[in-house]
């Protein structure tokens, strides 16, 4: 019987060689990229206990203060509850005392893990309990919550109330057509209150487009006021001037004695009944000056709101 001969030439076991080194870079290779991959560099793997999973997921970003430190890496069903494993960044204490709350991402849906560092001690591979691990919702933790007021209410007491309601509609059915009518009267009242108000505000927006169209006759105005109190004042002085000088004027005439008594005496007689009349005149112009000083002080004053300027 013949036996196979396995000898290799020297170019079949460097070929041998080559291969052999080829499968064990690949094998190095793909060791390098699971160790890469279950252990993310930069990187440390913490775990926490949930009593649900449902808002979790993996892939959810892990937050500090709302800045991205770290991602959920995975979620592991126990029968008592739920390990996740996440990761958060080296330089990113985790103590003892930290704790987890699943939030909100948006209005519509998402959730991420909002990281809260607590405690002295880093937290290491113990796991944060459930206890220090807040959820959005859990379904469950609502019947717990709903137990003890449940639990605290009388029945007899529940039963006797309702009872009481029934029959307080039953003795008086008309009751709440009542309640209804007085609403719908209220209603009505604040319906005509409100068109009130707009009756107000649109008479109030005319007032102030009347006086915002008065501005410039207003100006006009007091710019008179101003010019008739600068006449009067002229003409008061020289009126004032006008007495002192007629009165030596008569003094003198009267030195005229022979033409005095048959010519001027008549026209200083007349001269002279003036003289009060003027006088009178002059008091009369100061009145009315000084009540023109006064308007015009007040119009300074005066100030009319308008719309987008103060007072």
């Amino acid at each position: 019987m013949l036996t196979p001969s396995f000898e290799y030439t020297g170019e079949e076991r460097g070929e041998l060689r080559w291969g052999v080194a080829g499968v064990a870079f690949v094998v190095v290779v793909l060791a390098i990229c699971a160790a890469i991959y279950l252990i993310p560099l930069g990187k440390t793997t913490y775990t926490a206990l949930l009593a649900e999973a449902e808002s979790v997921q993996t892939g959810d970003d892990v937050r500090v203060a709302g800045i991205s430190v770290g991602s959920v890496e995975g979620i592991e069903l126990l029968p008592d509850g739920v390990r996740m494993r996440f990761t958060v960044d080296r330089d990113v204490f985790v103590g003892d005392a930290s704790r987890l709350e699943v939030r909100m991402l948006t209005a519509v849906g998402g959730h991420y893990i909002a990281l809260l560092p607590g405690g002295s001690k880093p937290l290491g591979a113990r796991p944060i309990p459930a206890e220090r691990v807040t959820l959005p919702y859990s379904l469950m933790r609502v019947f717990d919550d709903a137990a003890t007021p449940l639990a605290q209410i009388d029945g007899d007491t529940l039963r006797r109330t309702v009872t009481a309601l029934r029959q307080s509609l039953s003795d008086h059915p008309d009751s709440v057509r009542q309640l209804g009518d007085a609403l719908n009267t209220l209603v009505g009242l604040l319906d005509r209150q409100r068109a009130d108000v707009a009756t107000a505000l649109a008479t109030a927006d005319e007032y102030l487009r009347t006086i915002d169209s008065a501005k410039s006759t207003l100006g006009r105005l007091i710019r008179h006021i101003d010019g008739v109190e600068n006449i009067l004042i002229g003409k008061r002085d020289e009126i004032n001037a006008a007495l002192p000088l007629t009165i030596r004027l008569l003094s003198r005439i009267a030195a005229l004695e022979p033409a005095y008594r048959t010519t001027l005496q008549p026209l200083a007689d007349e001269l002279a009944r003036a003289m009060p009349d003027l006088q009178r005149l002059g008091e009369h112009l100061n009145q009315v000056i000084t009540t023109l000083g006064d308007l015009t002080g007040r119009s300074a004053g005066l100030c009319v709101p308008l719309p987008g300027k103060g007072c």
